[in-house]
């Protein structure tokens, strides 16, 4: 997969030693420190604007000091800069500092994950695709409000949808519910924790470790953006870690990519057609396409949790034999 942008920590505390501790096991665990000093806090933000991501120190931030980055031009979202408080270091070259380091190694690990997370740094691993039309981005606002971000998870949304609508899509899912979201751009990947909106006017691609790219050329065919051109994207690049969620809408769009999905190991759900707004969509793949079950989107959102819930734990459990 792409590789992740370089996280740079600086390290603000009184006591030499504390600082010597702390500094090393950072690096021990492969951290860039681009800062390390006794200096007020305050002070040293003010001049160390981009250097520095993640703060590891006694001080607090002042709320003004609290500024965020941008991580390449193409980012529409400000991820946080990260304050993380250090409490006293153990005396080195004993039982204690022994333990204080194994512990303090998880909990950089559990930090960067966290915000490597926020920043959109982290390409998703299983990737779901909403797919939608008519009636469909209540349909997928009310699923989302109900289901959390979880490791390793990322959607991309494709709505039926008038071009200078597609912007206030990420408006709406940012503001009803827990998961971040932004349009997609070449270069970027579908993100964990994150709802990649496909553009409506031009094509979208998955090319080698994941990375997006815009053509520049429209979608074939009379839907925009096109749900079965970008299952085809979905299921060549992710397998059996890809899968389609058909909500609410028109047209037969999304019948294709069904079986498309489904032949590379995907799971293939439907949104029940007496639910919906505009039928048509979930009926088409019911009838013509393949999917695994039909339910409501209370019904769909309490299994999609169990699902990955379930699929995290059986990673961990592959991983610790």
């Amino acid at each position: 997969m792409q590789q992740h942008w370089p996280v740079r920590f600086g390290i603000l505390l009184t006591d030499p030693a504390q600082r010597y501790a702390v500094k090393t096991v950072v690096s021990e665990c492969g951290y860039e420190v681009t800062h390390c000093s006794d200096t007020h806090l305050a002070h040293v933000t003010k001049n160390c604007h981009g250097e520095v991501n993640i703060w590891l120190t006694s001080q607090t931030i002042p709320c003004g000091m609290q500024y965020g980055m941008r991580h390449g031009k193409q980012r529409d979202s400000l991820a946080q800069i990260e304050q993380v408080f250090i409490e006293e270091v153990p005396t080195l070259a004993t039982a204690e500092f022994r333990a204080w380091k194994q512990f303090f190694k998880l909990r950089l690990e559990h930090i960067v994950h966290n915000y490597q997370r926020n920043a959109g740094n982290i390409p998703a691993k299983d990737v779901w695709l909403l797919a939608a039309s008519t009636g469909g981005l209540t349909a997928v606002k009310q699923f989302l409000s109900q289901v959390k971000p979880t490791m390793g998870v990322g959607f991309v949304y494709a709505q039926h949808i008038e071009v200078e609508q597609a912007g206030q899509l990420v408006k709406t899912v940012e503001r009803n519910s827990q998961w971040r979201a932004e349009m997609a751009n070449t270069g970027r990947f579908a993100a964990e924790g994150y709802v990649t909106i496909i553009p409506p006017e031009e094509k979208v691609s998955i090319g080698k470790d994941g990375v997006l790219g815009i053509t520049g050329e429209s979608w074939s065919g009379r839907y925009k953006p096109s749900i079965d051109g970008i299952c085809v994207e979905l299921a060549t690049y992710y397998q059996q870690c890809s899968g389609m969620i058909v909500f609410t809408g028109m047209g037969d769009d999304g019948v294709a990519g069904s079986k498309t999905i489904k032949d590379r190991g995907g799971n293939v759900w439907v949104q029940s057609p007496q639910t919906c707004t505009a039928p048509a969509l979930p009926e088409g793949v019911i009838a013509y396409g393949e999917y695994d079950f039909s339910a409501s989107i209370d019904e769909l959102s309490c299994r999609f949790n169990t699902h990955m819930s379930t699929e995290r734990r059986a990673t961990v459990s592959d991983r610790s034999q």
